[in-house]
């Protein structure tokens, strides 16, 4: 993506966006930014000018504790990322800074509007130093030990899903994989604050009936082939697995067996889904999905007695899909 452009005279910035660049700025400077250096790169970089205007978004954005301000020595006021992550989900959700009301509340659709017209800043916050320092191993642990979704889960299907980690190395697999997602797939970055409906879709929709979902699936593949990362071999297996069903009347038990398996379904459908909605960061999520370590890492962890892991892979993708963005539920 090219760099913003700088306001011309007369023209205005989207709601939230001044706020957002501010967010960013101190985010990205966690040592402190004063209010003049702010200033300075408003007026540069996007021809903002207005210091009354960039003083009222900086108090609206500190009593929201979004950023923190310290009168330092030198009698300037100096800014700095919060002290907790405990507002964060309220910075993801608020209409002032994105231009949009609960974004959890929202239906898929809608979500999916969202995210296309937000993806960058989204991708831009979570890529800020404070993110990457004190945000993202936060996140990282959570995965770990119990990812957005995991009680509901449980509830909704009677399971109780443990850890089956065995290593400290195991750890470090998964360590980097959730990294990797948490620097470039924006759905996955917004299920951590907000459990996306996108996400839980799909999930929901290979838990519940595995074989219905993988025909009507099918279906929508053969339709619309282009849109689809898909390879012509895992489909032919799709085919003979149906048919298979269809014989013995059989439908498959649990996918996910471990928190391991469902953190890494989650991962996997939420990078699947910025490959189809987001074409522009394609190019960003594929190298993951094929990376030999990445797919030693689920094929661990996604074992079924059911399916080989690459056929696992590819029904949690096909299903997601449809799960999340078919109006027939």
């Amino acid at each position: 993506m090219g760099r913003i452009q700088k306001r011309g005279k007369g023209k205005h910035n989207p709601p939230g966006f001044i706020k957002l660049k501010i967010i960013e700025q101190i985010y990205n400077n966690i040592s402190g930014v004063t209010t003049s250096d702010l200033r300075e790169y408003l007026r540069e970089e996007f021809n903002v000018r207005e210091k009354k205007g960039i003083d009222d978004h900086l108090t609206a954005l500190k009593e929201k504790h979004y950023i923190k301000c310290i009168l330092e020595d030198d009698q300037e006021n100096h800014w700095y990322p919060p002290d907790t992550l405990d507002n964060l989900l309220g910075l993801l959700s608020d209409r002032e800074v994105w231009g949009v009301l609960r974004i959890d509340k929202k239906p898929v659709t809608d979500v999916v509007a969202w995210l296309r017209d937000n993806c960058d800043s989204v991708i831009k916050l979570f890529n800020t130093q404070f993110f990457n320092k004190t945000v993202k191993p936060q996140l990282i642990q959570n995965l770990l030990l119990s990812p957005p979704l995991l009680d509901e889960f449980n509830t909704l299907f009677g399971m109780n899903m443990k850890s089956v980690r065995e290593s400290g190395a195991d750890e470090k697999a998964l360590q980097e994989l959730y990294s990797q997602a948490l620097s470039r797939s924006p759905t996955v970055m917004v299920h951590m604050f907000i459990p996306s409906p996108l996400i839980q879709a799909g999930l929901v929709a290979v838990q519940i009936n595995s074989r219905l979902y993988a025909q009507l699936t099918e279906t929508l593949v053969q339709a619309n082939p282009e849109q689809y990362p898909f390879v012509r071999d895992q489909l032919n297996e799709v085919r003979e697995q149906l048919q298979s069903w269809k014989a013995a009347d059989h439908v498959p038990g649990d996918l996910f067996t471990s928190i391991e398996a469902f953190s890494l379904a989650s991962i996997y459908v939420g990078m699947s889904i910025d490959q189809i909605q987001f074409p522009h960061i394609r190019e960003t999520i594929k190298p993951i999905l094929s990376d030999p370590v990445t797919n030693a890492t689920l094929g661990k962890y996604l074992k079924n007695p059911f399916f080989s892991v690459e056929f696992m892979k590819f029904l949690i993708i096909l299903t997601a899909v449809w799960g999340a963005f078919s109006a027939k539920k």
